[in-house]
């Protein structure tokens, strides 16, 4: 009967540390997140882009994420379309690198808690 040995400890040092799974994220980076959906619902603060000259907004390319692909391209109708978008919890959340769509909820409640006390600022 053959036994399993641990993995020696030179190949287990350069493995690293393991990746923290989503649930585990600390709740200040939570907090940006909905602190910074707040002030742009409230239009404190605005997302990164510029207008072109037919009044169309367009997001920076830092701005610009994955979520953003399926958005309708501004139009005269529709010239705030990135703009809307780039307003949302799930943009906060890709803005956010370290937040994934799992987290999606635990923003939205925080920013809710902090809406009610009117916190945000």
């Amino acid at each position: 009967m053959a036994t399993t040995d641990p993995i020696p400890a030179s190949i287990a040092a350069t493995a690293g540390p393991a990746a923290p799974p989503p649930a585990s994220l600390p709740a200040d980076k939570i907090e940006a997140a909905a602190r910074l959906y707040l002030r742009r619902k409230h239009r404190l603060e605005h997302p990164n882009g510029e207008f072109d000259s037919g009044g169309r907004w367009y997001p920076s390319a830092a701005e610009y994420q994955v979520c953003c692909i399926g958005i309708r391209a501004p139009s005269r109708a529709h010239p705030y379309s990135y703009m809307v978008h780039c307003r949302t919890v799930e943009h906060i959340c890709w803005l956010t690198e370290e937040l994934s769509d799992d987290d999606v909820g635990a923003v939205r409640c925080r920013a809710r808690e902090l809406e009610a006390t009117g916190d945000y600022r």
